[in-house]
């Protein structure tokens, strides 16, 4: 699927107490470590959210994490006691507004990294959490004061059904009326947001992320593990894959080059999509590695099988159109027979721009990301879950 939402560093684990105490360290001229403003991760309990949790607590950061959960579900996912937490509702609203203010109140950086479940969620969710909820990110940044806002967008902009290789930032986005892909039309939308919000007051750093090896729930590996014991996938053209642990690396980068005024990091999209092989893979490479590591048997389906359920998908959509009105709650993200067409053309972006601007490359190999995936996931089967403070490393 054409979707985002996936060597590291070897540090000897270190487990929550050592962290904390890594935390209070003093540098060299007896300072505290840590910065004096908050990092604010909206939608900071998913699976990059916690990635960068992890990756904010290493370099001493300061963190409030805002998301959906209750409180009481919400402390299994933060990763350190020091960690503040913020819920809101799952749409956009005026509550919203206040509860951000207070998250936002003294932020160094906000990071915005929620979307829309791309291949469940309706158009609707994807114009309330990737428009009118980056909209309103947006306006309470600029109402509260805060100086650096971190964008998590998606290659998706370019258009999924479009080709792509080894392309740049300095392609023109194609016509509005080419796209069919609500969540790409939505993840457009939001990334123009925040490029026009660009100002010496709210400095903006806008990823184009590729598709994200984060953990057990991310796109791809929860379709593996959707049946135990039998990987089955089809033949797809070659996309941009990375580990949610760089795309982190390349966010707490873009917050530290936006610390000067009229930073050239400003409100240009950037794309930071490949992992260290810097070439594009196919997806059943990746996911006859999930088969390899977790001993299940993996099965390429035949190409006449892809057409035929392109076929019959787009056959259903239509059918549905004639006896309904299509609309924005009842109408896919992103429909079946648009994912299979995506994924027949090959999507992959140079991160030249990431490489200069940043100062950011890539760590983990593709399969570097899926075997801690298939680790974590085999924990959890085992009946224990992940202790995401232990695994810190």
């Amino acid at each position: 699927l054409h979707s985002t939402v996936p060597g590291t560093t070897r540090a000897r684990p270190v487990n929550s107490y050592q962290l904390h105490n890594q935390l209070n360290l003093k540098n060299s001229e007896g300072t505290m470590a840590t910065s004096t403003g908050y990092h604010v991760l909206v939608d900071g309990l998913g699976s990059l959210g916690r990635s960068l949790q992890k990756t904010l607590l290493q370099t001493g950061k300061k963190i409030r994490v805002v998301d959906i959960l209750p409180s009481s579900q919400a402390s299994e996912r933060l990763l350190h006691p020091s960690i503040e937490y913020v819920k809101v509702s799952s749409v956009p609203s005026d509550k919203d507004s206040q509860s951000l203010s207070t998250a936002f109140k003294d932020a160094e950086t906000v990071y915005s990294i929620a979307t829309g479940d791309v291949t469940r969620g309706t158009a609707a969710d994807m114009d309330n959490v990737n428009v009118k909820g980056v909209g309103l990110i947006v306006n309470v940044c600029q109402t509260v004061g805060v100086p650096k806002l971190i964008h998590a967008s998606s290659m998706a902009v370019t258009n999924q059904l479009m080709t792509y290789d080894d392309a740049d930032e300095s392609i023109e986005l194609p016509e509005w009326d080419t796209y069919q892909i609500p969540y790409d039309i939505s993840k457009r939308k939001g990334e123009e947001i925040l490029v026009s919000a660009s100002s010496s007051n709210l400095q903006t750093g806008v990823l184009r992320l590729g598709s994200v090896l984060a953990g057990p729930s991310d796109y791809i590996s929860r379709e593996v593990f959707a049946r135990p014991g039998t990987v089955t996938t089809l033949r797809r053209a070659p996309i941009d894959c990375i580990s949610s642990a760089d795309i982190s690396r390349a966010m707490l980068s873009a917050s530290d080059k936006l610390d000067v005024s009229d930073s050239p990091v400003s409100g240009k999209p950037i794309f930071v999509t490949r992992c260290r092989t810097n070439k594009p893979h196919c997806v059943e490479e990746v996911v006859e590695l999930y088969a390899k590591e977790l001993g299940w048997k993996f099965q390429l389906l035949p190409d006449w099988m892809a057409t035929s359920m392109k076929s019959g998908a787009a056959t259903w959509e239509a059918l549905k159109a004639m006896v309904s009105e299509k609309t924005l709650e009842n109408s896919s993200s992103f429909p079946f027979h648009l994912q299979l067409e995506a994924g027949e053309s090959i999507f992959s972006f140079k991160n030249d721009r990431a490489h200069k601007l940043l100062d950011w490359y890539p760590e983990d190999t593709w399969e570097d990301a899926v075997k801690r995936i298939v680790a974590d996931y085999e924990q959890e089967q085992r009946g224990k879950k992940v202790n995401l403070r232990d695994s810190l490393n």
